[in-house]
């Protein structure tokens, strides 16, 4: 069959001075066994010799050069704007691509047309049977947690099903779904910004799901190897963004419920975090909360968009969360786990 008769892939890698990663992830991914996909590097002002690494060892690979940091959301958008296939697909710059992912992706999204977005299946690259992600879930604050995270996999998560939303370390999403719901929210740096895609995604009346043959593996250190610490630039960014995806969401009458409480429990935090000794989690709890007071109007144009075009209700949604998390006040990072 001509290269033609295949859909094609779009495959953005964001770098920042990751140059480190970028043999062993470009290698795998131009060796993937499916006939039709472009691989678009988008550098966010890297200064390891990244683009120069890219240009003279991979030809093929078409690189951007951002001229600033434009971060997770801004160099994604960039590279987004530039592809031309009908999958987008995020992968990031420490992985490895097993060579039949893409064929696995395509069964997947084409099970179904209200399929708009589905996850590969992470694996530590360290331990190799060790799970990193399996799709995620949120509870009704919008706090959310990656299933499966540090199992061994036993092939306990291998069927495919749907998830509330995609790791962005390994996201595939229909071009018309970023057509109609639009790309990442630019004010959301990172962190909950995969997981308010999919959302608005849902929202649209799109599914999210799993693939489970679909392997990557991902360098991010694994927990049972290295005890996660959330730096303070991570708080700001998780417990701000998480304000501005619950207000842009939600319905209104739901809304008037949430948002008060999530609000008690980041005031919460920010008071009894001092008292551990973590002033820096304290000062960036106040910090975002500040800020989605100066932004209240950008937020509320983005809320105003989202409503009117959605098609599901919020009990559609609700449903699709599924999980109900655990608050774990001991936990510095309990108002906004990084998604």
């Amino acid at each position: 069959m001509q290269k033609s008769n295949f859909a094609k892939f779009s495959i953005i890698i964001l770098n920042y001075n990751g140059k480190e990663f970028l043999e062993r992830c470009l290698s795998s991914v131009l060796n993937t066994n499916y006939p039709n996909f472009e691989v678009i590097l988008v550098d966010n002002a890297s200064t390891d010799g990244s683009v120069e690494f890219v240009k003279k060892n991979f030809p093929s690979v078409k690189v951007i050069a951002n001229k600033v940091n434009l971060h997770f959301t801004g160099g994604n958008n960039i590279g987004i704007k530039a592809a031309r296939g009908e999958y987008i697909v995020l992968l990031n710059n420490d992985t490895e691509v097993h060579p039949n992912w893409l064929s696995e992706i395509v069964k997947v999204m084409e099970i179904d047309p209200s399929v708009g977005l589905c996850q590969c299946k992470l694996l530590f690259m360290d331990n190799r049977e060790e799970i990193d992600s399996t799709g995620g879930f949120i509870n009704y604050l919008g706090l959310c947690e990656e299933r499966g995270k540090g199992e061994i996999d036993k092939h306990q998560y291998d069927q495919i099903d749907e998830i509330f939303h995609a790791k962005g370390a390994a996201l595939v999403v229909k071009r018309e779904v970023l057509n109609e719901v639009g790309l990442f929210d630019s004010f959301f740096y990172y962190n909950y910004e995969d997981v308010d895609l999919c959302w608005r995604a849902r929202l649209r009346g799109y599914k999210v799901v799993f693939c489970p043959k679909a392997i990557v593996y991902h360098h991010r250190s694994s927990p049972t190897k290295k005890k996660f610490q959330l730096k303070s630039e991570g708080m700001f960014h998780s417990a701000k963004n998480v304000i501005r995806m619950i207000i842009k969401n939600y319905a209104l009458i739901n809304l008037i419920f949430v948002l008060p409480v999530l609000i008690l429990i980041e005031i919460s935090a920010a008071v009894l975090l001092p008292i551990k000794g973590q002033k820096d989690y304290s000062k960036a709890i106040v910090k975002a909360m500040l800020w989605n007071i100066r932004n209240i109007k950008s937020t509320l144009e983005e809320r105003r968009k989202i409503q009117l075009m959605r098609r599901m209700s919020d009990k559609d949604i609700k449903r699709a969360m599924k999980r109900v998390l655990k608050l774990d006040l001991k936990r510095p990072e309990f108002t906004s786990a990084t998604c």
